[in-house]
């Protein structure tokens, strides 16, 4: 939705005072119960006629505010969600007049109505529900809980319990849905597709008889759509009926305890019921919660991880050309986050190291919310450093030699109708001096030294910018282009370049346990460190030719070598005889594939070792590994691996049971 955002921002007011009127109806519901309570414990209790004419008049005027503060919201959320969509829809459909021949032949015109038409009904759905209950449902959840407490702390326990549980049941559901919503969108589009097919060649089906071919394939596609939706529709179908048995149970427990403390005289009946009445508050809202998460993941436009991507295919030669998938990386198994969750180039990079991309474009197109299996890369990344911060030379010479260096900065742009005082569009230049962190990719392409500090918004401490590509096509700066100044607070703060590309013929096979990449680092307090990963070899005689590894600092000195034979479970063998060992030194941190001294023949069902020393100045963890951090980010299998670990090369620890963790070392074989 970011990309979007600059379509929310005329209804900026609205937006805001949507919300702020569902939180004024949520208030006075929370008051509800406490006003029942003092009916029933004081004027039917005392029989006061009088008193409960006045707390039902009270009841009845909270009633009308709070639907005159519902109306009020839904009055501005609706006319903020429709205003959105239409000034998107306007520009998607500008966006699709200028598409040449061969785009709309690649994204397909089925999947461009899916986006025209049923996509902007949800995002419209999904707007206006969140501006509606994106804050609303949390503060009654919470603010009923906390109002129970107020109550009777005993009670209220039961509420703390059963909470959690409530969430996690929803969660589990509605993110089990998720995936499976995403098939039947793509199987939507499908059989649209289908169907404009047979509309639009009827007469040539007509005339070689491929009616009942077509209708065969019609309904088979709509089989196929109708048996995906059944089957997400089971499992959503169990929201209900779990929450309202968890519900029931808590009421139970509410009144069970509340009976006990109505005898002890420490609350009275009309207490019990508010504590009734706010887990019935409660239920409701979780109801609606789960129809906004599943409303919000239909709705949300996805963030790319497109910034890698876009850098490497800069960093080609300029003869070559190339479209990756931008879809193939974001939906990458071995990584937890959807793609409205966006990622980071630790991601990338795990991704592109592994072989595991880059695919094309035509074999994985964008939008259709799948990734099929199988897919191979199309070339081989082998290295990418990460220059050092704000190194301005480091970074032209990389720029020189490779075409592009992928870095951030902090953007409040959303496309080519931005309204940024950091951007000056008249001239293309864009000058940040902040402090807000990075939340853009871009690839710096090139420089210049005596480009005017007068052609930026505001004035940079000199002269100077660099030329960047953004991923938001030609319409933004010029043809995709724009300047940012030397001095922008992030731009060259993190620098990627992919500095070895090569034919995905290379090497015939890739040995590896670290699919998930460099996520920590490990090792035992200097800046030495003996690492080693076994591997066995697969079918065919194979020539072990290169070795690779992360560097997490500058001026890394590193000796690869490589033990053959290497019996199970014994890594006294380690330290016998290495052959085509190498050594060096590398510049910058990042990943390096080293060619060995001379290759070395494995058998096949061979156990072989790959051995690695590092020396990082500065360093006390030298090692990088793979490991799950808990932080839900990446699905880590520590199970594939067999490494060790050393910190004097003659003793060593077995690090998937010592450390739960993988090394970050990768072999590369040929056949022979």
């Amino acid at each position: 939705m970011k990309r979007l955002g600059v379509y929310l921002k005329p209804y900026t007011l609205q937006s805001i005072l949507g919300p702020l009127f569902k939180l004024l109806e949520a208030l006075l519901e929370l008051f509800v119960p406490l006003v029942v309570a003092d009916i029933i414990d004081t004027g039917i209790a005392s029989g006061d006629s009088g008193y409960l004419l006045r707390r039902c008049l009270l009841l009845i005027g909270l009633g009308l505010l709070g639907l005159a503060a519902s109306v009020t919201a839904q009055y501005f959320a609706a006319k903020a969600a429709i205003g959105f969509t239409a000034g998107v829809r306007h520009a998607v459909f500008q966006k699709v007049q200028s598409l040449s021949y061969a785009e709309l032949d690649r994204l397909g015109t089925s999947t461009l109505m899916t986006r025209m038409t049923s996509d902007m009904n949800q995002v419209q759905t999904g707007l206006n529900l969140a501006l509606r209950l994106l804050l609303r449902s949390p503060f009654v959840v919470f603010g009923a809980m906390i109002m129970a407490f107020t109550i009777d702390v005993k009670s209220a326990w039961v509420f703390a319990v059963i909470i959690p549980l409530l969430f996690a049941v929803v969660f589990a559901i509605m993110f089990s849905c998720i995936p499976l919503y995403r098939r039947v969108q793509g199987r939507l589009d499908g059989v649209l597709g289908a169907a404009k097919e047979n509309l639009a060649g009827v007469r040539v089906i007509r005339a070689f008889g491929k009616e009942r071919q077509e209708v065969k394939s019609f309904e088979e596609k709509s089989g196929a759509l109708l048996s995906s939706q059944l089957f997400v529709g089971k499992i959503s179908a169990l929201l209900n009926p779990v929450t309202y048995v968890m519900i029931n149970l808590a009421i139970i427990a509410v009144l069970r305890t509340g009976a006990g403390q109505v005898d002890k005289g420490i609350l009275t009946q009309g207490q019990v019921m508010a504590l009734y009445n706010y887990m019935s508050q409660i239920l409701v809202e979780l109801i609606k919660m789960a129809s906004l998460i599943l409303s919000m993941t239909k709705a949300t436009a996805s963030a790319k991880r497109v910034a890698s991507v876009l850098a490497l295919e800069s960093s080609l030669l300029p003869e070559e050309s190339y479209d990756f998938s931008e879809d193939h990386m974001s939906h990458d198994p071995n990584f937890l986050l959807d793609q409205k969750s966006g990622g980071d180039y630790i991601m990338s990079m795990a991704y592109l190291l592994s072989w595991r991309g880059p695919v094309l474009e035509e074999e994985d197109p964008y939008g259709d919310g799948i990734s099929p299996e199988g897919l191979t890369a199309a070339k081989h990344v082998q290295e990418i450093r990460i220059l050092p911060a704000y190194d301005r030379e480091a970074v032209k010479a990389a720029v020189y030699r490779t075409g592009g260096v992928q870095s951030a900065l902090y953007t409040t742009l959303q496309r080519q109708e931005q309204d940024s005082r950091y951007y000056n569009d008249k001239t293309g230049a864009y000058y940040y001096s902040g402090t807000l962190p990075p939340n853009h990719d871009v690839v710096i392409v090139g420089w210049d030294d005596d480009y005017p500090a007068e052609n930026f918004s505001e004035l940079p401490p000199d002269n100077g910018a660099f030329l960047c590509e953004n991923s938001w096509g030609t319409g933004f700066g010029e043809a995709g282009f724009f300047y940012v100044s030397y001095y922008d607070t992030n731009l060259c703060n993190t620098n990627l370049l992919y500095s070895d590309v090569e034919p995905a013929d290379n090497y015939d096979r890739i040995y590896q346990t670290d699919l998930c990449g460099w996520l920590g680092q490990i090792g035992y307090g200097n800046e030495n460190v003996w690492g080693a990963n076994v591997y066995t070899a697969s079918a065919g005689m194979q020539q072990i030719c290169a070795a690779g590894f992360y560097a997490v600092d500058a001026d890394t000195e590193y000796e690869i070598g490589i033990v053959t034979d290497v019996p199970a479970a014994d890594w006294r063998h380690l330290k016998q005889k290495k052959l085509g060992t190498v050594s060096g030194t590398v510049p910058y941190a990042g990943y390096y594939t080293i060619p060995l001294a001379e290759p070395v023949k494995v058998k096949p069902g061979e156990r072989f070792a790959v051995t690695l020393k590092l020396h990082t100045p500065g360093a006390v963890h030298p090692m990088a590994i793979e490991y799950d951090s808990g932080g839900g980010r990446c699905r880590v299998d520590i199970t594939d691996g067999e490494g060790y670990l050393s910190a004097d090369g003659d003793v060593w620890e077995r690090v998937e049971t010592e450390q739960e963790c993988n090394l970050c070392l990768k072999a590369y074989t040929v056949m022979q």
